[in-house]
């Protein structure tokens, strides 16, 4: 069954991404600290087995600025459509089973150390599920995956609330459903805080997980978790 992974990825630019870290680091740092979670992200996207492995851009003009970071020939680099986040999925997941891929998942960039075998943990599942989510813990997801265009989980859903997943679940019908464990999304200093301390500890214990993002964390004055 042919594979895609979608990683879905904004420009690090200062004052546009991070916001909610500007009150423990300037917005240099934050699009900077954003910067190796893309680093991170795309390590991810390219040890996984997926066969098309594609990044989608956002602000879609920013697709040259994104494959000079992230580049190389193994990558697809695409627009995100101009709507709102659950339009933008369910465009995205029609482009690739259109590309004729038969499962189909897509990932955010906010968990830089999420293990290296979460794409390919998805991909298996699909081979016997028709949806996957990797719940994360501020009651969202950090990955979905489907057999099939499914637009039902991307409507009347409130995005970046703590409903996402429970809205989806509702969604689900009788589809059948394969989870990843959960995970975290890094969006606050408490959560960078976290973040930090993790990656410092994967590092102790001989993993290269959030490699690009720990050597940001360590130049940066981030509170430990309180």
């Amino acid at each position: 069954m042919s594979s895609c992974a979608i990683l879905f990825a904004k420009a690090p630019r200062p004052g546009k991404v991070k916001t909610r870290l500007l009150g423990c680091c300037t917005p240099e740092e934050a699009a900077a600290l954003y910067r190796g979670f893309l680093l991170d992200s795309a390590a991810l996207l390219r040890a996984s087995a997926a066969e098309l492995k594609v990044v989608a851009c956002e602000p879609p003009a920013a697709q040259g600025e994104l494959a000079a970071l992230l580049g190389g020939e193994d990558l697809v680099f695409v627009p995100q459509p101009q709507t709102d986040l659950g339009s933008r999925l369910d465009q995205l997941f029609g482009w690739a089973f259109d590309q004729g891929m038969q499962r189909v998942l897509a990932l955010g960039s906010d968990s830089p150390s999420l293990p290296a075998t979460c794409i390919d943990e998805a991909l298996q599942l699909l081979t016997q599920r028709e949806v996957v989510i990797g719940p994360s813990t501020d009651g969202g997801y950090y990955l979905i995956g489907l057999r099939q265009r499914t637009a039902a989980l991307f409507t009347g859903i409130a995005w970046s609330t703590g409903r996402v997943l429970a809205q989806t679940l509702e969604g689900l019908g009788d589809r059948s459903l394969g989870l990843l464990p959960p995970w975290y999304d890094v969006d606050t200093p408490q959560d960078a805080g976290l973040l930090k301390v993790h990656l410092e500890a994967l590092a102790r214990a001989g993993s290269a997980d959030g490699a690009h993002t720990r050597r940001v964390l360590r130049e940066l004055k981030i509170p430990l978790p309180s």
